[in-house]
C-alpha cells in the first residue's frame, strides 16, 4: 500500500501540508510571542476597580486593612479601612483632605519626624536601580490620636506596586494595623526582600544594620520554618537536598547569631527581616 513514497500525489499533499501549517504558524505568532500579554477579553481582570474590589472583600475578613495610593495624584485609590484605621473619623474626611489628614491626628513632633522619615525613605529608595526598587519594604509606628483623643499606635507597611517609567513611585500597596499598646513608639525599617539587606531609622538616618544580609533563599527557609512546614518539604520546595537545606540553615544560625530555628525566627520577626 505504501511501497510508493515518490508518487506525486503523497508529494502534493505534503506541500499543502506544510502551506497550511506555516501559515498558521505566522496568525500563531504574535499571541505567542514574549513578553506575553493579557488578552483583551481578560483585561477587566486587572483593571483597578477589579483590584479595589478584590482588596475591600479581602479587608471584611481580616482584622487589619490594606488600601492602595495613587502617589501621583495623591489619593486613595482602593481601600475600605476601618473605623478604627481611621482614628474614628469617616473615609470621606480622609480622601479629602489627603496627606494632610497626618497633621489631624499626630502632634506637631510627631508630624516632623514623619516628614522627616518620608523624605529618608526616598533617599534609600532612590539609590536602588530601578529594577530592584519593588523589592523594597517600608514599615514605620505611628503615635496617633483618635477624634476621641485615645492615643494609639498605627503600623504600616509600604510596598512599592507600580512605578511609573520614570522608575518613581506610582501605585503603594499598604498593611495597616493599629494597637492600643505604646510599647512601640516611632520606630521604622526598610528591608531588601531579594538581598535581606535592611536598614534602621536611628538619629533621624537610615543606617545598614550591622547584621549580616540574608540572601532572599535564607529569608524563604526562615518563612517556610515560621509556618513549621516540615525540612523534607522545604527542601522539595527550594529544589535542595535535606542535607543542603540543614547547612543553609546553619548559615541563617550563623548570621543571626541563633543556636535554634525557633531562636532565629524570632529574631528575624523583631527585625522585620520575616
Amino acid at each position: 500500500m505504501y511501497s510508493n513514497l515518490n508518487h506525486p500525489i503523497l508529494h502534493l499533499k505534503s506541500e499543502v501540508g506544510c502551506f497550511f501549517l506555516i501559515t498558521f504558524a505566522m496568525k500563531l505568532k504574535p499571541h505567542i510571542q514574549k513578553p506575553w500579554k493579557v488578552p483583551r477579553n481578560l483585561e477587566r481582570l486587572y483593571s483597578p476597580r477589579n483590584v479595589e474590589a478584590a482588596i475591600n472583600f479581602f479587608n471584611r475578613v481580616c482584622e487589619s486593612n490594606f488600601y492602595i495610593l495613587d502617589f501621583r495624584n495623591q489619593k486613595l485609590i482602593s481601600g475600605n479601612l476601618s473605623s478604627v484605621l481611621l482614628c474614628g473619623y469617616p473615609i470621606d474626611l480622609v480622601e479629602k483632605e489627603g496627606a494632610d489628614f497626618f497633621k489631624r491626628i499626630l502632634s506637631e513632633n510627631e508630624f516632623e519626624w514623619f516628614s522627616q522619615l518620608n523624605k529618608e525613605w526616598y533617599n534609600i529608595f532612590y539609590s536602588y536601580p530601578e529594577l530592584q526598587r519593588q523589592n523594597l519594604e517600608f514599615t514605620y509606628d505611628l503615635l496617633a490620636t483618635t477624634s476621641s483623643q485615645q492615643e494609639i499606635i498605627l503600623r504600616h507597611k509600604l510596598v512599592p506596586y507600580k512605578l511609573d517609567k520614570n522608575g518613581n513611585m506610582w501605585l503603594g500597596l499598604y498593611h495597616i494595623t493599629s494597637s492600643e499598646h505604646l510599647s512601640i513608639l516611632s520606630k521604622a525599617k526598610i528591608v531588601n526582600i531579594q538581598t535581606g539587606e535592611s536598614y534602621d531609622y536611628i538619629q533621624g538616618k537610615f543606617l545598614l544594620s550591622d547584621v549580616k544580609t540574608l540572601s532572599c533563599e535564607e529569608i524563604m527557609i526562615l518563612r517556610y520554618s515560621a509556618k513549621e512546614i516540615p525540612l523534607k518539604q522545604i527542601a522539595d520546595m527550594l529544589k535542595v537536598s535535606v542535607s543542603s537545606l540543614k547547612r543553609k540553615r546553619q548559615q541563617i544560625f550563623d548570621k543571626l547569631e541563633s543556636k535554634t530555628i525557633a531562636s532565629a525566627i524570632y529574631k528575624a520577626t523583631m527585625m522585620k527581616i520575616i
